[in-house]
């Protein structure tokens, strides 16, 4: 649950070296934790909207299942940093907690130990949610994975400050806007508001 404080060290690839990375965030409930390193121009992917992410549409998990023991073709040994491994499937479901929020993105995409904490990514290839479990019968059964949806991550990282330094926005269905001139009626994100060339040129009319 979560990661306990203290000096870590992040890999990254493409020759760019290991460095130092101190932990500046954890919840264990959701279990996330943010890292912080010193470096520029480290490669990162694009936060997605999970809330938009429909069941039966393709997706890809990233991760090192089984650590450096996948390298089976070279000795292993604690220097061994493993190829990142990619898995295709779908998204199976979308399932709720209590309150009815969307708590885990469920997947018919491989995950075994050492996916934990890999991105989810859509078709696009934005992360959609962070791979957290997995659920199976037996050892035996490929079972079904879950991860963390992305919009879950957005809310543990505004609630510490920290979304604010990503370029990503967390938006929320505000309230309901009837849009006349459209003849339609949608629920927009909070701070939304419309400004296509069509309503300027509607007002410009009247």
């Amino acid at each position: 649950a979560g990661l306990p404080a203290g000096v870590w060290n992040v890999v990254t690839g493409g020759g760019q070296g290991v460095f130092e990375a101190y932990v500046i965030a954890s919840d264990a409930e959701s279990d996330l934790a943010a890292l912080q390193v010193t470096a520029a121009g480290l490669p990162h992917l694009p936060l997605g909207d999970s809330d938009a992410v429909e069941a039966g549409r393709p997706v890809v998990v990233l991760g090192f299942p089984f650590g450096g023991q996948v390298e089976v073709g070279r000795p292993v040994d604690a220097g061994v940093v493993p190829e990142v491994t990619v898995t295709a499937g779908s998204l199976s479901a979308a399932r709720a907690d209590e309150e009815g929020n969307t708590r885990y993105l469920q997947t018919d995409a491989t995950v075994s130990p050492g996916n934990s904490g890999g991105p989810m990514l859509d078709e696009d290839g934005y992360v959609v949610g962070l791979v957290r479990m997995k659920l199976a019968r037996d050892a035996g059964s490929q079972g079904a994975g879950f991860s963390v949806p992305v919009d879950v991550v957005k809310d543990f990282l505004e609630a510490n400050s920290l979304l604010e330094q990503l370029p990503v926005a967390r938006l929320r269905p505000g309230v309901r806007h009837t849009l006349e001139w459209k003849r339609i009626a949608l629920e927009l994100p909070d701070g939304y508001s419309d400004s296509s060339a069509g309503r300027v040129l509607a007002d410009a009319g009247e």
